[in-house]
């Protein structure tokens, strides 16, 4: 999950567990109350609380381990190492010290809180081992000095708290006897009957060896049975969260495939795979799942919607959130709804749930509010592993520095120099594995070691030749070359290229497929309807004054008539009349007009002309007679 979408899924979860107070304000504390006890080494060989009749160590088997994830009335996870041990058998101290307070079970009403403190001075250390189910010793009191074979008390019965089957609760408290609690782990190193003290811590024996950590992690049954069938169980998953260089934090998971010794349940983990290298630093801390099968026989485990069901390396809170159901009935399908799908996404991711599985739930049609419990138990185990133990400045991660320097192997030639690509080198640390690459300087113009192809350079045509140049990849030299012979016209079939007309020829050719080359010939027929030459009107017989025309429109090449239109007859054009013979005072002249257009004429007669006599005069009578006489 990135550092925005965290963010995120913080904001949301907040809001939740605010609500989740309000109903709920003593469910759970983030008190210090763990004291981790780191690596494998032995603080002192302790005995066993059962021993035999003859006074021997009797390794009564452990049915619940401090801090193993569990649902119970009491802290989850547990804060003491639980040994099964039949009701009024005797109690002994795992060591000789002096007795630092006797609490008796309450009365009348036994509820199972008789217990016993016994403060042991170990290496100048003062440890408070706590014996509690029982009913103590009415002989000691405070102060008084026991050895490891005084007798504390005996087992209490069932009661009606039921708490079954019978056993002893050890918590071991460091400095006080209200110091943090801390591990049986380091008083069972030589005890190969509880695997050499493993089976006393949930998680614990942490080591480094270089890049390697180790840890083991496993849980022990506690079913209630009144005869337990005792026996280990693997974890689910574990996850590791780190921050590595101060660089955020990241997840990384873990299950039993990563056993170094599945028999022991011993966890190897390789710094390496988290990038880690010489001198680099990682924080980190480990949530170890416990195993939800219910082939182990213990009702304790995650087949409960609202209990945690992992726990811490380093140990540190003295009891996560435990959530009701009734609180989340009623808050955990609103929280699921607002998440956005992003994040919701991750989440199923982390979770180990496959797209083809949700498909099959339906999402994301259906909400994941309405998905079964184990998967909405799952991923409120998510969301609150990132809450509860906050990512981002949490207070109980281990430290861890990769003390060693680079011991670096010899440069070795990767990958040759060629003609187009620089050599590379590389190394790498013989400590932590890491490695570093470096480029030469220097072309081999000699080496075409990446690769040549054939290229058509330049590429035969139906007339001429080409060549074939064998070039390398790198830097395009011609490393060899062919001839390509002149390929020939590739023809394809006689097409119609002009059409025939009324008197010309068509022509048709044939042309290359490959090139613009082509063969053209004649057609040898005429197409008598093709008057594609073109046409004009002709008048044929022209109209006269007196008869009409016709108008013909005639084809260019072959003067066919293709259509014809009458030109009405035009009727004369006359001129203007002239005299063609004057008139006189006793006679009439002649007048005519022509047509412009033809030799018809019009003729017409000139009125005679008036006397224009003078004016009078006296003359001769001859001459008067002769005028009368006139």
């Amino acid at each position: 999950m990135n550092k925005k979408s965290r963010n995120i899924v913080k904001v949301l979860i907040v809001t939740v567990l605010v609500l989740f107070i309000t109903f709920n304000v003593n469910a759970y504390s983030l008190n210090h109350i763990f004291d981790e006890y780191y690596g494998v080494s032995t603080i002192a060989s302790a005995r066993t609380p059962q021993r035999s009749t003859l006074g021997n160590d009797d390794y009564a088997p452990v049915i619940s381990k401090l801090n193993q994830p569990r649902q119970s009335s009491g802290l989850s996870p547990h804060t003491g190492t639980d040994f099964y041990m039949k009701a009024n058998s005797n109690v002994y101290p795992l060591f000789g010290g002096i007795v630092e307070y006797v609490v008796p079970d309450a009365t009348p009403n036994p509820n199972q809180t008789g217990r016993i403190c016994i403060k042991s001075e170990i290496d100048g250390m003062y440890y408070y081992f706590m014996y509690m189910h029982i009913i103590p010793n009415s002989e000691l009191m405070v102060g008084d000095v026991v050895t490891d074979s005084a007798i504390l008390g005996k087992v209490q019965v069932d009661c009606s708290v039921g708490i079954t089957p019978t056993h002893v609760h050890i918590t071991c408290r460091k400095g006080t006897a209200n110091g943090l609690i801390t591990k049986l782990f380091p008083f069972y190193r030589s005890a190969s009957e509880y695997n050499f003290g493993t089976d006393m811590d949930y998680l614990c024996g942490d080591h480094f060896d270089g890049n390697m950590f180790y840890i083991y992690a496993y849980t022990r049954t506690d079913n209630g049975y009144a005869d337990p069938q005792v026996d280990d169980f693997d974890c689910s998953k574990v996850v590791m969260y780190y921050n590595l260089n101060n660089s955020g934090w990241a997840r990384r998971q873990y299950n039993t495939s990563n056993y170094y010794n599945s028999s022991t349940k011993l966890y190897q983990f390789n710094l390496l795979d988290l990038g880690m290298e010489c001198g680099d630093t990682v924080q980190f801390y480990l949530a170890a799942e416990r195993n939800g099968s219910s082939s182990d026989g213990d009702i304790f485990n995650n087949s409960s919607l609202y209990e945690l069901d992992y726990a811490l390396w380093p140990m540190y809170y003295s009891q996560p959130p435990e959530f009701t159901a009734e609180f989340i009935n009623a808050h955990l399908a609103e929280f699921l709804d607002v998440l956005p799908y992003e994040q919701l996404n991750e989440l199923f991711s982390h979770c180990g749930y496959s797209a083809e599985y949700l498909a099959e739930l339906g999402y994301p049609a259906v909400r994941p509010a309405d998905f079964p419990d184990n998967v909405l138990n799952n991923l409120l185990t998510e969301l609150l592993a990132e809450f509860i133990y906050p990512t981002s400045n949490p207070p109980f991660t281990y430290e861890y520095t990769l003390n060693q320097t680079h011991d670096w192997t010899a440069w070795e030639v990767t990958m040759q120099s060629t003609c187009s690509t620089f050599s590379k080198e590389s190394r790498s640390c013989n400590n932590c594995g890491a490695t570093e690459e470096r480029s030469l300087t220097t072309l081999n113009p000699t080496n075409h070691s990446g690769g040549s192809h054939w290229e058509e350079d330049p590429s035969a045509t139906c007339t001429t030749a080409g060549i074939n140049k064998l070039k390398c990849y790198g830097c395009s030299v011609v490393l060899d070359t062919n001839p390509i012979p002149a390929t020939g016209h590739s023809m394809g079939s006689w097409y119609t290229y002009k059409d025939s007309t009324c008197h010309t020829y068509g022509t048709e050719r044939n042309n290359c497929l490959e090139c613009n080359y082509y063969d053209e010939r004649s057609l040898t027929t005429y197409n008598s309807s093709n008057h594609s030459g073109g046409s004009h009107w002709e008048e044929d017989p022209s109209a006269t004054c007196t008869t009409a025309g016709i108008n013909k429109l005639k084809c260019y090449g072959c003067y066919a008539v293709l259509d014809t239109a009458s030109i009405p007859e035009t009727g004369h054009s006359m001129g203007s009349w002239y005299t063609v013979t004057a008139s006189t005072c006793d006679t009439n002249g002649t007048k005519r007009r022509d047509c412009s257009k033809c030799s018809y004429y019009e003729e017409g007669s000139l009125d005679v002309l008036v006397h224009n006599m003078s004016a009078w005069s006296v003359t001769t009578l001859e001459h008067v007679v002769h005028l009368v006489i006139r």
